[in-house]
Parts: C-alpha cells; structure tokens; sequence
C-alpha cells in the first residue's frame, strides 16, 4: 500500500473516534440528571437516669492472708541439756494449753532450792521462841507458816507482818532477805520449763532434745491454732472507710452462703511503702465446719461507714477522672463530680443536683453540645 493510501486510512479511523466522542458528550448533555437525594439525618440517643441522692452504705472486698494470732519463738532463758516434753519437739506436733514443750535440764537448781528452802526452814525455827515471848499476837501465823513451808512446792507468802518492831526483828534476822532470795531461785527453776500457753502446733523447730542450749538459744516456734488473724490490704482511698471494731465477713472458697464473721481488731496509720497500702487486721475464731490454716488467703467483704447525699453508677459514666455527662433539653452538657469511692465496677460520687438528667449511656463519639434524644 502507498503511503499515500496509509495518510488517508488513518484520517478516517482518527475522525470516526473523535466523531464518536463527540456524539457521546451531546447525547449525554441532553439527558437529564436525577434529582439528588438529602443524607437521611442522624439522630443520637442517650439514656438518662434522674438524679436522687441517698445515703449509700460503703463495702470493700479484698483478699488477705491468714495468720496465727499469737506466734511465739521458744527462747530459751537458762542453760543445760534440752529434754523433751510431753509432746514430740516435731514440725506440725499439736499441742494442748498447759501442756510441757519441752525443758532444760534441772537437776541442780532444784536441788540447791530444796537446801536453800531447808535453811529456811532452820532460820524459822530459831525465831519462833522470841516472837512467842516477844510478840506473842504474831506467833501463830508464824507457827502456822512455818508448817505450811514444803520444799518441794513453792514458797507461801510471809505472814502479816504486825508493826515496825517485829518487821526490824525479822529484817534482823535476814528473814526477809531469805524468803525474796528463795522467791528469785524458785522463778529461776521455772525457766528451765516451758509450758504451752494455748492450743497450738509446733511449726519450725532447730534444736532437737539432747542438745546443750544457752540463754537466748532459738529452739523452735509455735503457732496458736484456735485463733488467727487475717491480714488485710486496703487501697489508701479506701481507708477512710474502715472503722474499728467493725464486724467483717470472711468467706473461704465459691460459697459466699458458707461465710465466716470476723472483727477488725486494729489497723495500720501508715502506709506500707511496698504496696502502697494500709493494713487491716481482722481476727477471727477456728472451727472445725470451715477449717482455717496458717498462709491460707480469704475474701473479707467489710461493711464500711455511710456517706450520706451520694449516688453510686456504673464506672463507664464517669469521664476523664471527674466528669459525667447531663442531658439538657435535647442537649449533651458536661458537670464536674467528685468520686468519692472506688468500687470494682461502681462509683461513688457527689457534684451533681437532684433532679438532674444523668446520661449513663451515650455515644462512642459523643461531645459536650451535641443534639441527643432520650431513649424511651
């Protein structure tokens, strides 16, 4: 093909295009376009609650931990050989109120208190005859103490002594002296045993029997198992609300029904640094229908004092710390509250009027001024 035949070609498909858009764009003018159709309006619902002050009684619920009331460390005060009780000196060993633990060795002092009472024994019978002459009114409460005098019991107390006299006599004599010596040597006897001072269990134990222990030597430690004390955290918020002596509910597992009472016993002024908490102790009685051990943990449900004039709602209504939202005719306002109250899905709070339109539902986007409707 010439070129000339190719020039003439492409002039032809160029001006079947171009008449093509053209006949496009004229058609298209000439149509009429719908009519536009407005964005239906948006409309925002709230839910609102009508405010009513009243007076709220306060709880708080914490954990804490269980601990025998009266722990004490066996020390020993005198020294000698270790000898066991009337229990085995073993780890998790019950034991009974006035039960022997365990003792020291006292052969000894025992024996040098039998002396030391027989001479004074001896040193009252000297005086007898001159107080039967001399003060003859005293002689038989002397007769009568000087009989009652056993050297293997404890020492009885001194007659009354009647006037100056008598009590120079016996001052004399070293009668006095004797008797608070003898008194010393015979609670001396007694730190070589170490009774049980209540119903308890043997816990740790670090020296076994047969052992030579010194004063101050840390034989064991005992637990009072009949009471215990639970040690309870409280948020520094809270603290305000705890009174002491307060009657406390302490609940062992899922079953809430199945609970015990306990009583708020004393309570920390300051605040543990670690935790930034105070601390609440709260005692309470063993029994055999809900067992309680040393290290268990316990739900406390403790009734708390009552604030009067406030409203408790739900934790999603209050904003940024400190403010909720008002419905006012058809309008979203802000009020600043106070919270009084931290609760675990509630708060306590002040700052609104009575009557007022409290917004405890609103819009994901919602702002202060924005047009609402009530939720009917």
């Amino acid at each position: 093909m010439s070129l000339r035949r190719k020039l003439i070609a492409f002039l032809v498909v160029v001006l079947m295009v171009t008449g093509s858009i053209g006949l496009y764009s004229f058609l298209a003018a000439k149509k009429e376009l719908p009519p536009e159709k407005e964005a239906p309006a948006v409309v925002n619902y709230v839910k609102v609650r009508e405010v009513a002050f009243q007076n709220v009684e306060t709880e708080i619920e914490a954990y804490g931990r269980v601990g025998s009331s009266q722990p004490i460390d066996l020390l020993a005060e005198v020294g000698g050989r270790l000898i066991m009780g009337d229990v085995p000196l073993k780890e998790g060993q019950n034991f009974k109120k006035g039960q022997l633990l365990v003792r020291v060795n006292d052969v000894e002092p025992r024996l040098n208190l039998q002396a030391r009472k027989s001479s004074f024994l001896n040193l009252i019978a000297s005086i007898l005859p001159d107080l039967k002459v001399d003060y003859s009114s005293s002689f038989p409460a002397w007769q009568e103490y000087f009989g009652n005098i056993k050297t293997d019991a404890p020492l009885p107390e001194l007659p009354e002594i009647a006037d100056i006299k008598e009590k120079t006599f016996l001052a004399t004599k070293n009668i006095l002296s004797e008797f608070y010596t003898i008194r010393g040597l015979e609670e001396n006897l007694r730190k070589h045993y170490m009774i049980a001072p209540y119903n308890g269990s043997i816990s740790v134990v670090n020296i076994e029997p047969g052992t030579y222990v010194n004063p101050g030597s840390n034989i064991g430690r005992i637990l009072r198992t009949d009471a215990f004390e639970i040690k309870v955290p409280i948020e520094a918020g809270d603290i305000q609300f705890v009174e002491l002596g307060k009657r406390v509910k302490v609940i062992k597992g899922e079953d809430e029904s199945a609970s015990l009472t306990g009583k708020i016993v004393r309570m920390t002024d300051y605040i543990d640094p670690t935790t930034q908490t105070f601390h609440v102790y709260v005692s309470i009685q063993n029994n055999q229908q809900q067992a309680l051990y040393d290290g268990l943990y316990l739900k406390v449900v403790i009734p708390g004092k009552v604030v009067d004039n406030a409203i408790e709602v739900p934790r999603g209504v209050v904003r940024n710390k400190g403010e909720v939202f008002v419905y006012n005719e058809g309008v979203l306002g802000t009020r600043a509250v106070s919270v009084l109250k931290n609760n675990q899905n509630t708060y306590l709070i002040t700052g609104l009027k009575e009557g007022d339109s409290l917004v405890t539902e609103a819009p994901l986007n919602a702002f202060e001024k924005m047009k609402v409707e009530i939720i009917k």
